[in-house]
């Protein structure tokens, strides 16, 4: 027979927990598409993606895309 559940436990969360949409510093614009591209965080580091993921899946290096400071500032 199986076990029936506990009902005065509390409910266990979801297995995927909704996740806000990312609200990166934007860097530029999607060579593909045009929509904004914005910094996001992954497995494997901090990357530069389109904002019009996934209909547009283009990525890049953040050196690529990160704002270059004017000789005269400190």
């Amino acid at each position: 027979p199986r076990k029936q559940p506990d009902k005065s436990s509390p409910p266990k969360p979801a297995k995927n927990p909704v996740r806000k949409k990312p609200g990166g510093v934007v860097v530029g614009e999607c060579p593909d598409c045009g929509k904004d591209l914005s910094v996001r965080k992954g497995r494997y580091g901090d990357f530069v993606g389109c904002n019009g993921f996934p209909g547009c899946r283009f990525t890049g290096k953040i050196a690529d895309y990160a704002p270059v400071e004017s000789p005269g500032s400190n």
